[in-house]
């Protein structure tokens, strides 16, 4: 049995109330949306179906994690191609667990003398709540809807929270 923690009709639902968010804060502005990948290419998609105001994509990659478990340090593997010095970024991101993503990926992003850095999270713990936030969720794995557990499972349209039986 699946064990589903956000069910994609309520995640679909959230997207769009942090599209209208983002439309009324950027206004007149045309923000670039920074997907990082790969957990956060189905919020990004989503997301980017409900803004109204005209954005710009970039993606990039920035992880911390070894399968289930955080490494500790965080690796580039992409960077942006845009230029978005002088111009509104937006992150988006799947889930903030330590932060330790996030920051690495703020602090890159400054070197690249945007007017200003905000951050989405579809996903994020407790004390970690970012501009635009999803769902605060508490311990355990989640996966689905882009976030994977050793590489797979990414297509589920819900996030589920894995179980201790699961991992064998």
């Amino acid at each position: 049995m699946k064990n589903i923690l956000i069910p994609e009709h309520r995640i679909l639902s959230r997207l769009k109330e942090l599209a209208r968010e983002i439309d009324r804060d950027f206004a007149g502005r045309e923000p670039v949306l920074v997907c990082n990948l790969k957990g956060a290419f189905m919020v990004m998609a989503d997301l980017v179906r409900f803004v109204t105001i005209p954005v710009r994509t970039d993606f990039v990659c920035f992880t911390s994690y070894n399968g289930a478990e955080s490494s500790g340090s965080v690796q580039k593997r992409l960077d942006v191609s845009e230029d978005i010095a002088g111009k509104p970024v937006i992150i988006v991101e799947d889930i903030i667990d330590t932060g330790l993503t996030v920051r690495a990926l703020t602090d890159n992003l400054k070197e690249h003398a945007p007017s200003g850095i905000s951050v989405l999270s579809l996903l994020y713990r407790k004390g970690a709540k970012p501009r635009y936030g999803g769902f605060e969720i508490g311990d355990g794995f989640v996966y689905g809807y882009g976030l994977d557990y050793e590489g797979r499972y990414r297509q589920m349209r819900d996030v589920l929270i894995l179980q201790n039986n699961e991992k064998d």
